[in-house]
């Protein structure tokens, strides 16, 4: 019997070692502001294709690494909870400008193709759409 429980007591230590990795990959972004641009009109919302949309205050927090799959979990200012999935390694970059960011692509739970980019400021969201449309969302602090 006391075999077992010192199996049980290591083999627990093992999982709370992994939990506490896993906790420390783990980190959150909040953001305050949000525009957005589109390669097509969207009416409903406003957006007008191929022109950036005004910059609207909007509380949104970004979850990444999250869970054994590193998912992305965002709360939207709307107070809706998104998931998405790990679907790429993350890579670094630098864009024209040469701000260095993070990027890897996710999916949502359709299996919609999603690349996010994380910069030292701001994120941005590319949605890629079947009929080669996309919407790009950028959050900034």
């Amino acid at each position: 019997m006391k075999y077992l429980f010192s199996i049980a007591l290591i083999f627990g230590a093992l999982l709370s070692t992994s939990a506490t990795a896993q906790d420390a990959d783990q980190f959150e972004r909040s953001f305050s502001q949000v525009r957005m641009y589109c390669s097509v009109d969207i009416p409903d919302y406003g957006l007008v294709a191929n022109e950036w949309s005004e910059m609207v205050d909007a509380e949104n927090k970004f979850i990444l690494n999250y869970g054994d799959a590193n998912d992305v979990v965002v709360m939207n200012a709307n107070g809706k909870r998104d998931v998405y999935q790990q679907a790429s390694e993350i890579t670094e970059g630098t864009n024209d400008d040469g701000d260095v960011y993070q990027e890897m692509d996710i999916t949502d739970g359709d299996g919609n193709e999603i690349t996010i980019m994380l910069f030292d400021d701001f994120l941005s969201m590319i949605h890629y759409y079947e009929d080669g449309s996309y919407l790009i969302i950028q959050y900034y602090e």
